[in-house]
């Protein structure tokens, strides 16, 4: 990676990492009612719990949604990974992993300091296939679970109110952002689907697993 871009890079780490990971805690009056947000999303996502009484202002099935997504998002890149056959120093995996707790933002520092190292082995086509059908259903049932409870109005109120639904959608939109960048190594119908929000995520690695299963079959 060039200098500028790796300068231009760590700026927006830097800020992205200040933003979502230390503000919140160090800004006054930072403690908007987050954990009853949470804790309204945790609940609203089990079945049947979506008509349940909010218990604060903005728990609704567009928050809820959110929330839930950004559970599925570091599966979907982990995803991506894995059927790369580029070997990568250091390698993704811990910062994937790490990913589930602390969103896109962990994942800034190693696309700033990795370097390729080779070629590997991806993982298996069926694991992959499995993993993103897996995906998929999960997308799919969080939409059709808590869709009776979208309310435009009241998410608009707490995306201004709540800084947790702020730094939530820069989060969504970031891993958004890095998941189009890794669609560059896959064919053009496939880069396509990376403007579709974490359902093309899921999709795009399929156009390389079921080649290579029917490869390993026809061996």
């Amino acid at each position: 990676m060039k200098r500028s871009w790796r300068l231009a890079l760590a700026i927006a780490c830097t800020a992205l990492l200040l933003a979502g990971l230390i503000l919140p805690f160090a800004l006054p009056g930072a403690d908007d009612g987050s954990m009853d947000l949470i804790r309204g999303y945790l609940r609203m996502a089990i079945p049947g719990g979506a008509g349940a009484q909010p218990i604060a202002p903005g728990v609704e099935g567009i928050g809820a949604l959110l929330f839930n997504l950004m559970g599925l998002w570091p599966l979907a890149y982990l995803l991506l990974q894995a059927g790369d056959k580029r070997r990568w120093r250091p390698g993704p995996w811990p910062f994937c992993f790490a990913s589930f707790a602390g969103g896109a933002f962990i994942l800034l520092p190693w696309l700033l300091i990795r370097e390729p190292s080779g070629e590997r082995k991806p993982l298996p086509a069926p694991l992959r296939i499995l993993s993103a059908l897996v995906g998929l259903a999960a997308v799919a049932a969080l939409m059709f679970s808590l869709s009776p409870a979208f309310d435009y109005a009241v998410f608009a109120q707490a995306l201004r109110s709540s800084l947790l639904i702020k730094i939530m959608l820069v989060d969504f939109c970031l891993f958004w952002l890095l998941g189009a960048l890794e669609s560059r190594r896959f064919p053009p119908t496939a880069r396509a689907l990376a403007a579709l929000p974490l359902i093309g995520a899921f999709i795009m690695p399929l156009f390389r697993a079921l080649p290579d299963q029917i490869e390993n079959q026809l061996r």
